[in-house]
C-alpha cells in the first residue's frame, strides 16, 4: 500500500470535525494497509496515533533533516537559507509537518519514480531504532523524506514529532478498527485494554481474533474505568 494512500485518508480526518467521519476515513485505509500485511497494519495504526516519535527523532534534528532534503534538491538556496525559510513557516503556521507541506508543495517537484509505500515506513522505524549514531539517523528521515510527495512529508514529520493534530484521539482510531475489520467497539476496547497496544489489537482484529487477546507477562495493561 502507498503511504500517500494513508496521507490521503489522515487529510480527510483532518478536514472534518466529525467523529464519525474521521473513523471511517482512517478505517478505510487500515483496511487496505492489512490487505498488504501485518507489518503495513501495524505501520499504519501507529502512524495514524502519531506514534513514531518514541524513536527519540526531535524538533530540532527533524527540520535538520528537513533542511537537509530541501538544500539537496537545490529548492531553497544556501543552507542559511532554508533554516530561516523553515523556521519561518512553522512560526506561522504552528506545526513543523504544516510548514514542511508548504514548503515542498511550493516548489512544484516532479514525484518520486519510487514513491513511499507503508513498508518503507516500516522499514524506516526499524531502521531509526538500530541506528547508532545521530548522523544515520539524521540521514535515514532526509532520505525518506526526500522520495517523499509534499503531503507525505508532512504527515511522516507530524508522526516523528508525535504532533498528528487531525482529531484523531485513541478513541477514534479504536472506532476506525471496529469499522475497518466489522468488530464491535466493546470488543476491541477490551482487547486493548490487555494488550495496552492498538497496533496488536488491529492484528487480531483483522484476523477475526479478538477473543483471543490475553494479558501478557511484563506488559503492563491500559487504564480501563469500571462498567457497571
Amino acid at each position: 500500500m502507498q503511504f500517500a494512500r494513508l496521507c490521503e485518508a489522515l487529510e480527510a480526518a483532518r478536514a472534518t470535525s466529525s467523529r464519525n467521519a474521521k473513523a471511517d476515513a482512517i478505517a478505510g485505509a487500515l483496511r487496505e494497509a492489512a490487505g498488504s500485511g501485518e507489518v503495513e497494519l501495524r505501520t499504519a495504526v501507529r502512524v495514524a496515533l502519531g506514534d513514531l516519535s518514541r524513536l527519540g527523532f526531535g524538533w530540532r534534528a527533524l527540520a535538520g533533516a528537513l533542511a537537509a532534503r530541501l538544500g539537496d534538491a537545490g529548492l531553497l538556496g544556501a543552507s542559511g537559507a532554508v533554516d530561516a525559510q523553515i523556521y519561518e513557516a512553522t512560526r506561522r503556521l504552528g506545526d513543523l509537518g504544516e510548514a514542511a507541506e508548504e514548503l515542498v508543495r511550493g516548489k512544484n517537484e516532479p514525484s518520486h519514480p519510487r514513491p513511499l509505500v507503508l513498508a518503507d515506513v516500516a522499514a524506516l522505524v526499524a531502521e531509526l531504532r538500530n541506528a547508532s549514531s545521530r548522523a544515520r539517523r539524521a540521514a535515514l528521515v532526509t532520505a525518506a523524506l526526500g522520495r517523499a510527495s509534499a503531503l507525505e512529508v508532512k504527515f511522516l514529520v507530524k508522526a516523528l514529532s508525535g504532533e498528528l493534530r487531525i482529531g484523531a484521539a485513541p478513541g477514534v482510531v479504536l472506532l476506525a478498527i471496529a469499522r475497518a475489520f466489522d468488530a464491535s467497539e466493546a470488543d476491541v476496547r477490551r482487547a486493548h485494554g490487555l494488550l495496552a497496544d492498538f497496533a496488536d489489537v488491529a492484528v487480531l482484529a483483522s484476523q477475526g481474533r479478538l477473543a483471543e487477546a490475553t494479558v501478557r507477562p511484563g506488559r503492563p495493561l491500559a487504564f480501563m474505568l469500571a462498567t457497571p
